[in-house]
C-alpha cells in the first residue's frame, strides 16, 4: 500500500534517509555510467550530511545547513532526470538572488516576510534548471518569504498562522470512465474556507482561477466541515469534477501536484501562471534565510 502525506510524516528523519540511500542502488540498474553514479551518490550524502549537521546546531546558523543541503539534494535530482534526456545539466551556481538586503539594517526588528527574492537568467543554474525539471513557477518575478511561506505545504497542514484566502488544498481524485475512455473525473478537495459560498458559479471560478491546476473544473457540492476552537481554520471540503470526452483527455488531475505520494493543489504564486513544486518553494525560502544569516546575522 503506497504510504500517504501523513504516514511519511510519521516516520523518523533516519527511517527517511535510509529510504532515500536505497535510490543510489535503484540508479546502479539503471545506468552503467560511473560519473553519473557518483554525482548521484555524492550529492544524496553531502545533502544528508549538512541536514544532520543542522540539527546539531542553533537558529543562527541552521539555515546555512539546510540551504545547503538542499542544493545538494537538488544535483542528485539534476542527475536522475537526466537519465531521461540526451544530456545531463551539471548545475552551475544558485540561479536565485535575494533583493534589498540593505534595507534590513534600517530596521531594529526586520520584518522576514518583506525580503524579496527572484530567480535568476541563467540556463546552467540550480535553481532554473530544477524549476524546469520539475514543471514549477519559476521566479521571474519577484516575490517575498511571506508569500513563499504561504503556498508551502507543510506549515499550512500544520500550524497556519492565519487563515488565507488561498491556501494549499490537499486532494484526493477519482474516475468514472466508460470503456472508451469517456465519462468524468473527479477530485476531492480539503482545507478550502468556510467562508467560501460556491452556490453562486462565479464565486466558484474566482476561486480556482488562482488554482491552476483546477482551470476547467465544475464545483459540485461541498462535501465536508471542519472547525476548530479559534474559529482562524474553519474550513470544508468540496467535490469538483471534469468531463472526458471519448478517446480523449479533459487533462484533469493530470497536472495536480504529488507531494510525499499525496495530492495537492497548490495555488500560483503572484505573477506566475503555474504552481511553484513545494521543493522549489522551500529552496527560495530557505535561501531567502541563508542569506540573512550570513550577511545580516544580528
Amino acid at each position: 500500500m503506497t504510504p500517504t502525506y501523513w504516514d511519511m510524516e510519521r516516520r523518523g528523519s533516519a527511517e527517511s534517509w535510509r529510504r532515500l540511500r536505497q535510490y543510489r542502488s535503484v540508479l546502479l540498474d539503471m545506468t552503467a555510467d560511473d560519473d553519473l553514479q557518483s554525482l548521484f551518490a555524492t550529492g544524496l550524502h553531502q545533502a544528508e550530511q549538512q541536514f544532520k549537521a543542522a540539527t546539531t546546531i542553533g537558529p543562527e546558523s541552521r539555515p546555512l545547513n539546510l540551504f545547503y543541503g538542499l542544493s545538494q539534494a537538488g544535483r542528485a535530482i539534476a542527475v536522475a532526470a537526466s537519465l531521461s534526456r540526451a544530456t545531463l545539466a551539471r548545475l552551475d551556481g544558485h540561479g536565485i538572488t535575494c533583493r534589498d538586503l540593505q534595507n534590513f539594517r534600517k530596521h531594529r526588528v526586520p520584518d522576514l516576510s518583506t525580503l524579496v527574492v527572484r530567480s535568476r537568467d541563467s540556463q546552467d543554474a540550480s535553481f532554473p534548471v530544477l524549476s524546469k525539471i520539475l514543471e514549477s513557477q519559476d521566479l521571474s518575478s519577484a516575490i517575498n518569504l511571506g508569500q513563499l511561506w504561504e503556498v508551502l505545504v507543510e506549515p499550512q497542514l500544520h500550524e497556519p498562522l492565519i487563515a488565507l484566502q488561498n491556501p494549499v488544498l490537499l486532494a484526493r481524485a477519482d474516475e468514472l470512465l466508460g470503456p472508451e475512455g469517456s465519462g468524468t473525473k473527479f477530485l476531492y478537495l480539503d482545507g478550502i474556507p468556510a467562508s467560501e459560498d460556491f452556490n453562486d458559479p462565479v464565486s466558484f471560478a474566482n476561486f480556482a482561477a488562482s488554482y491552476p491546476s483546477l482551470a476547467g473544473s465544475t464545483f459540485d457540492r461541498v462535501t465536508g466541515h471542519s472547525s476548530v476552537r479559534d474559529g482562524r481554520s474553519d474550513t470544508q471540503s468540496i467535490q469538483v469534477s471534469w468531463t472526458v470526452s471519448s478517446g480523449g483527455s479533459s487533462g484533469a488531475t493530470d497536472s495536480i501536484g504529488i507531494y510525499r505520494q499525496s495530492l495537492f493543489v497548490l495555488p500560483a504564486p503572484p505573477g506566475g501562471d503555474r504552481p511553484m513544486h513545494p521543493l522549489m518553494i522551500w529552496w527560495a525560502v530557505l535561501f531567502g534565510l541563508s542569506m540573512l544569516a550570513r550577511y545580516e546575522p544580528t
